[in-house]
């Protein structure tokens, strides 16, 4: 019998990220395109974009929500994220030898804009599977935790037993979601936290030590 291919669910706290850039003037064409200006682009955020790592990196099945048209979603419904880009050598273990070959990071974060208040995500999840073999999800402390009608199939249907992989922000163990997995999924659940929330709940915790 052939082997059914693993199928992992993504979802979680989403947002979309603003990416903006410089731009140089040109010596010639409209008014506007003479004078220093900056670009921007928006890209899936959060959850989304958390989905679109593990496609790359793992070539297998990934399922999560979908965003449409997400230059045209406003602030006021769903949280948008801001940063600049910059140009920076390619390697920097290498940066003599990469010097002229540069590319764009992030090189400052300027925040976020979103909701002031309670919203509706526009979210499209047509293809949710109750018999995903893992789960990820991406709590960000921005309102998935506690809005229950938003968490996949697989960890709501009794006798699904998935690997559950929990990437949490501060405030750290609170909230629906977690009083869920650690009460149904307690034996096959991973968690993901930073240092640095760990520290902001009270932990002891050093610095600059492996």
């Amino acid at each position: 019998m052939e082997s059914k291919s693993p199928t992992i669910v993504v979802t979680g706290d989403v947002c979309i990220d603003w990416l903006q850039w410089p731009t140089k003037p040109e010596d010639a064409g409209l008014n506007w395109k003479l004078y220093s200006g900056t670009r921007m682009t928006a890209k899936p955020g959060g959850a989304l974009l958390l989905a679109d790592f593990m496609r790359t990196a793992t070539g297998i099945t990934v399922v999560s929500p979908q965003l449409k048209d997400i230059d045209k979603i406003s602030p006021k419904v769903l949280l948008h994220s801001n940063a600049e880009l910059e140009l920076f050598p390619y390697s920097s273990d290498r940066r003599d030898v990469d010097k002229d070959q540069m590319v764009y990071r992030i090189g400052r974060c300027r925040g976020f804009t979103g909701p002031t208040e309670d919203f509706s995500v526009p979210l499209s999840f047509e293809d949710d599977d109750p018999r995903a073999d893992m789960v990820v999800l991406d709590d960000a402390g921005n309102g998935f935790r506690d809005d229950e009608t938003r968490w996949p199939l697989a960890i709501q249907d009794e006798g699904q037993n998935p690997i559950v992989v929990c990437k949490m922000h501060r405030p750290l163990a609170s909230g629906d979601l977690w009083g869920h997995v650690s009460r149904n999924h307690s034996e096959r659940l991973v968690m993901v936290v930073t240092a640095d929330d760990l520290r902001a709940s009270g932990m002891n915790l050093s610095r600059s030590l492996s």
